[in-house]
């Protein structure tokens, strides 16, 4: 028989029981390869190197929670910790990583809610033990590679490059916790990925997540499924191709025929650094939906010649006249396009004009040919550089319905998955799939734009001269490496005269002083453009675009010394 409880006590025991019970129902439980993780620290370390995770499998398996759970639970046992959580850019991890964090891992620890607290300044939650969860993206990195840290989580690894990955594993030697770590989570990608790689011969350990250790869909007493669960699995099961081997099964696999073979993100992704400088040309490159994405890319092209995609709209269930607003508020703040490349629907197209105030140009839509050109200009040119970008940050709206659909929501989620179209005896090289290449498309019409306009030839052609010149600098490459320089005659060796230079070749009057090409085009009155390689000079005086304005700089600086000296003279 229990003893009587005082009426003035009974109502606190009762509220501090409920309150239990919500704090067990809230506290988050680790399950899989999330509970592996949450195992290495019972590990005794044997040396001072850093573990590695990668968390890897399908997509909705609770990878990142589970990952910030681990970060969380170490910002809290280990007092002074220093923590980061990275992703490629800043703006895509406020939108995925944070909101996780602040939307289901703080308030799943209710008693540290209101004790831990985010600083706008530093950019960083601050725990009441002193320690720190830093948030950065790899585009403003500079900070978090000056200072030393504990604990590491990368979200979506697979976007950054190895140099990355290594950059930061050699932050981590702080020591406030018995184990440095670096972690990381991704969807499968390619099996030739480097992370893949590394995961192979053992520097990095992959944990592999499965829907079945997501509590959302699964009943981890049980095992059955959820509703939610059911509901989540059959979107998955509707996917097809390369998409579904990987955010499925969570197989690392590369897409079969794929149309882009040249595509390699770690070349052709590129974050913004400078503003693009007022004088480059701008484009947009238009294609039109309302149930499949509308397509809206800029592009500009800077003096050699390359081709930078550096703003996209890609969203579904928007008028054309809406979207013109939203092209228009842009246009407001920069340099009038040169050219507005659509898609050839006549009412989208005049309405586009209408709202916009601006002319378009209907669209080449040759398809291989078009394809050919957008896969030269992924191929390296002769200085190692390939001639067409798309910058990392130029997604002006993630479209929420795609995404929840798996559907690309960019151009360069498209590229893996385009390929070829395979079916009713086609083969290999006649004709992309006609599925999810809304961006392929705009990018298609944009450089067969570009190139076919390049000089008087057409696309077809401009394309054949193209894959001569660069088997030609393939040729001269392979020569130079092989060739072994000729042993110096003892008589040459011995003379005090060294041996006189052969004199240098200079290129057809006329012709391209890069590559040789005798197409040209006529920009202005004194400027030419190589319609081969693109390269940009003044035929009068053979100054090349990048000479011209080391010349103006070194004038200017001559003129502004002079004028130093006589205010020093009194002149």
């Amino acid at each position: 028989m229990g003893l009587p409880v005082s009426p003035v006590i009974a109502p606190i025991l009762r509220a501090e029981l409920k309150r239990r019970k919500i704090q067990a129902a809230l506290e988050y439980t680790p399950y899989g390869a999330v509970a592996d993780l949450f195992r290495c620290l019972q590990i005794k370390p044997n040396s001072e190197d850093p573990l590695r995770f990668l968390l890897a499998g399908p997509a909705g398996t609770g990878k990142s929670r589970g990952a910030l759970e681990f970060v969380h639970h170490c910002c809290l046992k280990f007092p002074h910790l220093r923590a980061a959580m990275l992703r490629k850019t800043r703006t895509s991890l406020t939108s995925s990583g944070i909101v996780t964090f602040e939307k289901k891992v703080l308030p799943s620890h209710p008693l540290w809610l209101d004790k831990v607290n985010f600083h706008g300044g530093d950019q960083q939650y601050n725990y009441p033990n002193e320690s720190i969860l830093a948030v950065r993206g790899m585009d403003k990195i500079g900070r978090f590679m000056s200072s030393e840290w504990d604990l590491v989580y990368v979200m979506e690894a697979t976007e950054l490059t190895q140099e990355e990955w290594e950059g930061i594993d050699s932050r981590l030697r702080n020591w406030r916790m018995p184990l440095q770590i670096l972690v990381g989570d991704c969807n499968p990608d390619v099996p030739t990925h480097w992370l893949k790689r590394l995961s192979d011969i053992g520097t990095v350990t992959m944990l592999h997540s499965k829907h079945e250790h997501n509590p959302e869909l699964f009943d981890q007493a049980t095992g059955e499924i959820t509703s939610r669960g059911r509901a989540y699995l059959a979107r998955l099961d509707a996917l097809t191709g390369v998409r579904k081997q990987r955010l499925r099964y969570g197989r690392w696999v590369a897409a079969e025929g794929i149309v882009f073979e040249e595509w390699d993100p770690a070349t052709h992704l590129i974050t913004r650094e400078d503003p693009i400088p007022a004088e480059w040309p701008r484009f947009l490159s238009i294609d039109f939906g309302y149930t499949n994405p509308f397509v809206c890319q800029w592009w500009t092209q800077d003096p050699d010649g390359r081709l930078y995609r550096y703003r996209e709209i890609y969203h579904t269930k928007r008028l054309v006249e809406d979207h013109a607003k939203a092209i228009k508020q842009f246009l407001q703040n920069e340099p009038r396009p040169r050219a507005i490349i659509c898609d050839h629907d006549a009412e989208d197209r005049a309405t586009l004009e209408r709202h916009l105030g601006l002319r378009t140009i209907a669209a080449i839509k040759d398809v291989s040919p078009g394809v050919q050109a957008v896969s030269l200009r992924m191929r390296t040119a002769g200085d190692g550089r390939a001639r067409v970008f798309f910058l990392r940050d130029a997604l002006v709206e993630r479209d929420e319905e795609l995404s929840e659909n798996f559907k690309p929501c960019c151009t360069e989620e498209e590229i893996p998955a385009y390929v070829w179209d395979l079916s009713a005896n086609r083969k290999r090289g006649e004709q992309p799939l006609k599925k999810d290449d809304h961006g392929c498309d705009a990018s298609r019409y944009f450089i067969a734009y570009v190139d076919t306009n390049a000089g008087s030839l057409g696309l077809t052609e401009f394309i054949n001269r193209q894959i001569k010149l660069q088997e030609k600098e393939r040729e001269q490459a392979r020569e130079i490496k092989e060739s072994d320089a000729p042993p110096v005659p003892a008589a040459v060796a011995s003379s005090t005269n060294p041996p006189a230079l052969p004199a240098p070749t200079t290129p057809k009057s006329g012709a391209c002083r890069m590559c040789g090409s005798e197409v040209l085009q006529r920009i202005s009155g004194n400027q030419a453009r190589c319609a081969a390689c693109g390269y940009q000079w003044d035929p009068r005086t053979g100054m090349g675009s990048d000479e011209q304005a080391r010349a103006r700089q070194k004038a200017l600086n001559s003129t502004v010394q002079t004028d130093s000296r006589n205010t020093r003279r009194g002149g």
